[in-house]
């Protein structure tokens, strides 16, 4: 079931995703930091997860979006083809060297996803 918002902190930053869209806080001044954000549509945030390195957040929703933004470049989103998901976005994960992302979606088709991070090419499962 989705949350009202989401949560994810790296050392310096904070994102919390709710119904209508992401904010990020700098984890210090707990100010929030302005960016260039899509309007969700009211499309559930299922999951937020930061990059190892936290120079990158990814969000997956419930209508199989997802968006990625660059942190380093003023929270700039990363351009990426979510048209292979089918089903809502489950959870996100990057492999401890960010080299990977994985995402788990709640298909019948194909449930598990994992990306280049590099290249944003998806690697066959």
């Amino acid at each position: 079931e989705p949350a009202d918002s989401v949560r994810e902190e790296s050392a310096t930053l904070i994102a919390v995703a709710h119904s209508t869209g992401i904010e990020f806080y700098d984890a210090t001044t707990y100010d929030i930091i302005p960016h260039n954000r899509p309007e969700l549509d009211n499309a559930f945030v299922f999951c937020v997860k930061f990059s190892p390195s936290a120079n990158l957040v990814a969000v997956g929703l419930g209508d199989s979006s997802l968006y990625l933004y660059d942190t380093t470049s003023g929270f700039t989103p990363v351009a990426f083809d979510d048209s292979m998901f089918d089903a809502r976005i489950n959870d996100i994960k990057f492999t401890a060297d960010g080299s990977h992302m994985i995402v788990a979606t709640h298909s019948l088709n194909q449930s598990l996803f994992i990306f280049e991070t590099t290249t944003w090419t998806q690697r066959k499962t």
